[in-house]
């Protein structure tokens, strides 16, 4: 449990190295702008850590799960290289769906100025910079 934990603190901690620099320098100089580079890997790691977190909260209610059902089997079946693919298998599969989701974001063609008057790039705002009709008739 404490395996888990501490890499959900991890991702948590990670959260305000994301937004955190941007809005620092957002505030200390004024300018509301975030450059198309910046946004991708802003929107990337979010997403990224977001969808890491609820992996790792998957993991850990397995966890937990076993654990009470099955206390007798939880040594056995909950094993340290179990809780570590767990853990990459969380890793890996937040960074796949942030690929998926940001490579589908900036797949849309923009036109006209391509900036975001933000401190946090996200989706709504670039659907709204974007040229292509993205709504279901």
């Amino acid at each position: 449990m404490y395996f888990f934990l501490k890499n959900l603190c991890f991702v948590d901690l990670s959260y305000t190295s994301v937004t955190i620099p941007k809005a620092l320098e957002t505030t200390l100089q004024g300018s509301g702008v975030i450059s198309y580079f910046e946004c991708v890997t802003q929107l990337y790691m979010f997403f990224t850590l977001a969808t890491t977190e609820c992996f790792l909260l998957t993991a850990m209610a397995y966890d937990r799960c076993m654990a009470i059902y099955r206390p007798l089997l939880y040594g056995a079946v909950m094993s340290q290289r179990l809780c570590c693919a767990l853990v990459v298998l969380a890793w890996v599969g937040g960074a796949l769906y942030a690929a998926f989701l940001a490579l589908n974001t900036f797949s849309l063609p923009f036109c006209g100025p391509n900036v975001v008057e933000h401190f946090f790039c996200d989706i709504p705002p670039l659907m709204r910079l974007s040229c292509a009709d993205f709504h279901s008739s």
